[in-house]
């Protein structure tokens, strides 16, 4: 039903007829009065509410098959750069919301902490998965850890299964943190009162949980083994007799911290007899590694966090996670915005190895004739040879894990673990399909028609359109807000269309072009964006940096598409099949791939 409504809600235009749209040309809003203002808005929230009511009828995630569910990725290279908002004071998502604009990106990892018996708080974490980040629920014990094992909270289990299977979307999930500190008075009521047998009771209480889990079809949840590294591996509360292994565990984490009183130490001397003894494969090698919770008070923070930026690639390179504790707990925490560790936590946000999406390399591109072409990354198949009309776009999964192709008559062709949640085909256009961008959690998407026309699908709502304006160059690209929330469309002339939560950084709508504009990608934070010319031309908008173009190369070809490389960098694709990587300017050439289209991390 969402594109039923996205029709209905072009009827509606965003402003009264008779103003002239050239002298709001690139405009952020629309300036609408009265009751124009009032009934466009009732259109656009009925088309989005629709449009969302579609998507639960039609494809809940409750509904997916199970084999459809896929645990976090880990990435190749780098580590996910999360945090823990200050739980104590406050909306989880909505702190980790505020965190990120002081930071200036998305978190990779947004931490949660619930105890045993609550179900998940669903709609916090399909809002920070909206936005592309991975939950990391910390859910505690609570209770006996022989009861568990022996059935007794079977039910319970059981339900919170099928609620992390219907949410869908990958999540990690860390049960009874910290078990090895058995001095903590919370840890002995549930490892028991016979000391002898808290570790036993311990792997079979997490065995337990695992197998419900797997039973229930929540195969989207990866379990993290995250024991206290604060007294080492080799003491008397010796962290290795609790682990579950390696058919159960599939992160490795620990929790340390810098402690006043505990300093000089370093992060190094901390974590490093951990680290070896778990990275050798006799222990359980070969799982991927996560630091849990990390932070350090005061004028700490900069060292610490300096340290672990220049270790983790050369010392800790099995560690694809980080997660600092954003609170004032036994220690203030806490990242203080312009002091000197708030800076180093930026400093960090914004390097290639602590992307807030991996950072992968790989990329895949797509030709007219719906041709699929992968570099470092993996193929999900193609429409080669077997589309009625041509290929304009291309859409990753937001797990990366597949991706969508959109053909000009509207049609939708899904790959991987890209859900088709409808498409436009067989239906009536004004004009063709030139777009499509997709929600960064993978549950729906929008088409963008030339004439600016929008049609909405899954959980993707519809913000407005320019369908029913005159433009005085047909639209030719679309991209998505980082948080689902809203979008732009560029023209050919590079005029810049925002709706939604998506914000105006500028445009060339008012300035000579020699090429007209083909394409458009954001920054990872959405707080730019690229435009892209047929000649290769590069234009620059809020934060997105200028890396290099093609236009002195004198291209025989024209430009096919622009994507956003994770790195912070872009990738540029030629209609014979190159793609330019930026900066750098790196070829990589495909002659079978004449005809490209698009381009987009994979």
């Amino acid at each position: 039903m969402g594109p039923i409504l996205s029709v209905l809600g072009r009827v509606c235009p965003e402003r009264p007829p008779g103003d002239t749209l050239g002298e709001m040309r690139g405009a952020s809003n629309w300036q609408v009065r009265g009751r124009w203002r009032a009934l466009c808005a009732t259109a656009a929230a009925l088309a989005g509410s629709v449009s969302i009511l579609g998507a639960v009828i039609g494809s809940p995630a409750a509904a997916a098959p199970t084999n459809m569910l896929r645990p976090p990725r880990v990435p190749s290279y780098g580590a996910y750069l999360g945090a823990s908002p200050n739980f104590t004071t406050g909306n989880t998502a909505a702190l980790a919301h505020v965190l990120e604009g002081q930071i200036g990106r998305n978190l990779a990892i947004v931490a949660f902490y619930t105890s045993f018996g609550a179900m998940p708080p669903l709609q916090d974490l399909q809002a920070v998965s909206a936005a592309g980040s991975i939950p990391l629920v910390n859910m505690h014990c609570s209770g006996l850890d022989a009861a568990v094992a022996s059935g007794e909270f079977d039910l319970q289990l059981r339900a919170l299964a099928r609620s992390y299977r219907s949410f869908g979307r990958p999540i990690l999930v860390r049960w009874f943190w910290e078990m090895n500190l058995t001095s903590v008075s919370g840890h002995r009521a549930c490892l028991g009162p016979n000391a002898s047998t808290w570790s036993s009771d311990y792997i079979a209480a997490f065995r337990h949980i695992w197998t419900i889990f797997h039973a229930e079809g929540a195969t989207n949840v990866a379990f993290v083994w995250c024991p206290s590294d604060a007294r080492g591996v080799t003491n008397n509360e010796n962290v290795n007799v609790f682990f579950p292994g390696t058919k159960y565990v599939d992160w490795i984490g620990a929790d340390l911290y810098d402690k006043p009183g505990r300093r000089p130490r370093t992060f190094q001397s901390v974590f490093g007899p951990f680290y070896r003894y778990w990275a050798d494969p006799a222990h359980g090698g070969g799982r991927p590694m996560i630091i849990c919770e990390t932070g350090s008070p005061g004028s700490g923070q900069l060292a610490w966090l300096s340290e672990i930026e220049s270790s983790f690639e050369l010392q800790f390179p099995d560690v694809h996670g980080l997660v600092y504790y954003d609170a004032n707990a036994a220690f203030d925490y806490r990242l203080v915005p312009g002091v000197a560790g708030m800076k180093q936590f930026v400093t960090m946000g914004h390097t290639v190895y602590f992307n807030p999406f991996g950072p992968y390399t790989g990329f895949v591109t797509a030709t007219k004739s719906g041709g699929i072409f992968a570099f470092g990354a993996p193929s999900y198949g193609s429409s080669a040879g077997h589309v009625p009309a041509p290929i304009v776009a291309i859409a990753t999964e937001g797990a990366g894990a597949g991706y969508w192709l959109a053909g000009a008559d509207g049609s939708i062709y899904t790959f991987g673990h890209a859900r088709n949640f409808g498409s436009m085909r067989g239906k009536r256009l004004n004009k063709p399909i030139v777009g499509m961008a997709a929600l960064p959690n993978g549950a729906g998407y929008w088409l963008v028609a030339s004439d600016g026309g929008i049609f909405s699908f899954g959980a993707a709502r519809f913000h407005g359109s320019m369908g029913g304006h005159h433009l005085n160059k047909p639209i030719v690209g679309m991209a998505a807000s980082p948080h689902g929330q809203g979008y732009w469309f560029v023209a050919a002339d590079g005029g810049i269309f925002t709706f939604g939560d998506a914000r105006f950084y500028g445009s060339t709508g008012w300035i000579h072009l020699r090429r007209p504009i083909d394409g458009m990608a954001t920054t990872v934070g959405g707080a730019g964006y690229w435009l892209v010319a047929s000649d290769g031309g590069i234009f620059t908008f809020g934060d997105a940096r200028f890396l290099g173009s093609l236009a002195a190369a004198h291209l025989r070809y024209t430009v096919g598409g622009i994507g956003a490389d994770p790195s912070g960098g872009y990738r540029v694709v030629a209609s014979n099949g190159t793609v330019y990587q930026f900066p750098g300017g790196t070829a990589f050439p495909n002659r079978q791939a004449v005809g490209a289209v698009g381009v987009a991390t994979a």
